[in-house]
């Protein structure tokens, strides 16, 4: 791949797409901060978020939907694909009872 003269490799390119669609989905995020966090919203971003990536390219890979095979993210266990509905509804239904939401401590309380 060239740009501007230079060689970069798919590798250097997905991560640029990556970065790229990182800002898309800060800008999506502002845009609608003053809105209720919902399941759609949140696949947006991860539609978002992958959109053209290597992993969007593969079979088993769900693009803005919930995953079709089990993974783990940071050496952490998440919940296997049948499982997925009802934890984002629970992580949902914390966030939102509560007055002043927090992603962060919803997700590890589960609350």
């Amino acid at each position: 791949m060239f740009l501007i003269g230079k060689i970069f490799s798919f590798r250097s390119y997905f991560c640029l797409l990556l970065a790229a669609n990182r800002f898309r989905c800060i800008d999506l995020i502002i845009e609608d901060a003053a809105k209720p966090l919902t399941e759609k919203f949140i696949k947006e971003l991860h539609r978002t978020l992958k959109n053209g990536t290597g992993d969007s390219r593969q079979p088993w890979f769900a693009l803005g939907a919930y995953k079709k095979a089990a993974n783990e993210a940071g050496g952490q266990a998440t919940p296997l694909p049948s499982q997925v509905p009802a934890a984002m509804a629970k992580l949902l239904k914390g966030y939102s009872s509560n007055p002043k939401p927090d992603l962060n401590r919803t997700s590890k309380n589960g609350q």
